[in-house]
């Protein structure tokens, strides 16, 4: 397990390296959204490290240059789903939203350089050299088997605490927290993929996970796209008419976002009933 681990470091560095250097040649939707991709296997991969060793590991102070860059490679991927998401109202709707996609696209352009200007302050391989050292060191004072029965018990804590805060009053805040735990529980599972402990811990179908996974990023989605209309809207001068149809627009986006919570809140519930007939647990 240790070297599998070793391993995945290794790849996901290459990764990175690798639509960095594109990135840095000249901005793509595809070489940002892999490097982001990449980031946060790496997270999910020094958040087991850190369950490790809780007094010595600090992924939020390690990984802060990669936080910084992830953060602002979010924000560009934020505004390009919002007009997807835009665009998709337009047909749904009949109508068009000029003034809205070009708000979008300024947004987007003013993205794409303080991008630019993080990627021009950092330098990977620094990181990449601390965390290389980090693993080995971490690694090193555990026998393979034990790192291999750790994952098991890291995801199932994990799932453990997910658990918990479904079956409590969900707020926005709390199901954004949700959303980022079950994808770190998702990339752990890819990492331990193959190891029967692993996947006789964690009993749901990880199609089951996904299509929540799915369901909690399309809501993430609205919950932006509510944001930036709102701040769209509220551009408008004193003296100008809002046009009508950027308010059923809104209430549009709303009522998605509605609609979609009132889906996921049964799902995640159900998620963790073994005996469900919609969720059966992988013999």
């Amino acid at each position: 397990m240790t070297e599998k681990l070793i391993n995945y470091f290794e790849k996901q560095q290459q990764l990175f390296t690798e639509y960095y250097n594109e990135s840095s040649k000249g901005y793509t939707i595809n070489s940002v959204h892999e490097m982001r991709l990449c980031m946060k296997r790496l997270r999910a991969l020094f958040i087991f490290l850190e369950a490790l060793e809780p007094d010595l590991i600090r992924t939020k102070i390690i990984l802060s240059g990669f936080r910084k860059l992830f953060k602002s490679a979010g924000n560009i991927r934020d505004i390009q789903i919002q007009k997807k998401i835009a665009l998709h109202f337009e047909q749904e709707l009949h109508t068009s939203f000029p003034e809205y996609i070009s708000f979008l696209n300024k947004n987007e352009k003013k993205a794409i350089r303080a991008f630019q200007k993080r990627m021009r302050g950092y330098e990977p391989e620094k990181d990449f050299t601390l965390l290389r050292n980090i693993i080995s060191d971490t690694l090193s004072t555990y026998p393979s088997e034990d790192i291999s029965i750790r994952g098991s018990e890291i995801i199932f804590d994990k799932f453990s605490l997910v658990n918990t805060m479904a079956h409590k009053k969900l707020t926005p805040i709390q199901l954004h927290s949700i959303r980022t735990k079950l994808k770190q529980i998702a990339y752990l599972l890819k990492i331990w993929k193959g190891h029967d402990n692993v996947t006789q811990a964690i009993p749901f179908d990880r199609s089951y996970l996904q299509m929540i996974e799915i369901k909690l990023g399309q809501w993430h989605d609205y919950e932006v796209a509510q944001a930036f209309i709102k701040k769209f809207i509220t551009s408008f001068p004193d003296d100008k008419h809002v046009p009508v149809h950027y308010a059923i627009l809104s209430i549009s986006i709303r009522n998605n976002r509605a609609s979609l919570l009132s889906e996921i809140i049964p799902l995640l519930k159900s998620l963790f009933e073994v005996d469900s007939s919609v969720n059966q647990p992988l013999q």
